[in-house]
């Protein structure tokens, strides 16, 4: 009898971390569950268009051809950076990977290197804390806050504005927050 539960409850922790893997606001909701947060219809549009962006199924709206970049323009305190810097990240390394069986690499950029550090060490800390759910982990030998690797050939690389990216390669690009100033932003 104690063998049937045990691989009863196997079972449903493996179907509950595929489902966690397939679906992105299933991710969203897994991680908001841990801080007591809720997704609003605004999280799970966005939500959605990320996960379509990543499976190649978003289109365009007027021309119906497919799209492969997407621009996310919400008002401040919307939680854009929540999910499009921190939890879209952990979930696209293991679903790039199961969709391309390519290498997943991410570029992510801020303005400022501090704001996208601060992404990246929670995308880290991310995957270290729920790298069975995840389906990979950090490599040993390579966890800096500005570039990290995973188990399943995951590259995640972040900078600041001024910092040497070329020549980085991207399967995602995430750029977060561009401009740090009405200055900035009204500058040539």
């Amino acid at each position: 009898m104690e063998a049937s539960i045990e691989r009863k409850q196997a079972a449903a922790e493996l179907l509950r971390r595929r489902q966690l893997r397939l679906d992105l606001v299933a991710w969203a909701e897994f991680f908001n569950k841990e801080r007591g947060w809720t997704l609003a219809a605004h999280h799970r549009l966005l939500l959605s268009k990320l996960q379509q962006i990543t499976d190649g199924t978003l289109v365009h709206s007027t021309t119906g051809q497919p799209c492969t970049n997407l621009m996310v323009l919400m008002p401040p305190g919307s939680s854009k950076s929540t999910y499009t810097s921190v939890i879209f990240p952990t979930w696209f390394i293991q679903r790039w990977k199961a969709i391309k069986r390519s290498d997943p690499r991410i570029l992510a950029c801020s303005h400022s290197a501090d704001l996208i550090e601060s992404f990246s060490r929670e995308c880290r800390n991310t995957v270290a804390a729920h790298y069975k759910i995840l389906g990979y982990s950090l490599q040993v030998d390579s966890r800096a806050i500005q570039e990290w690797s995973t188990t399943n050939g995951g590259q995640y690389r972040c900078a600041g504005v001024g910092a040497g990216i070329a020549g980085r390669r991207a399967d995602a690009g995430l750029i977060d927050d561009y401009v740090g100033s009405q200055e900035d932003a009204d500058s040539k």
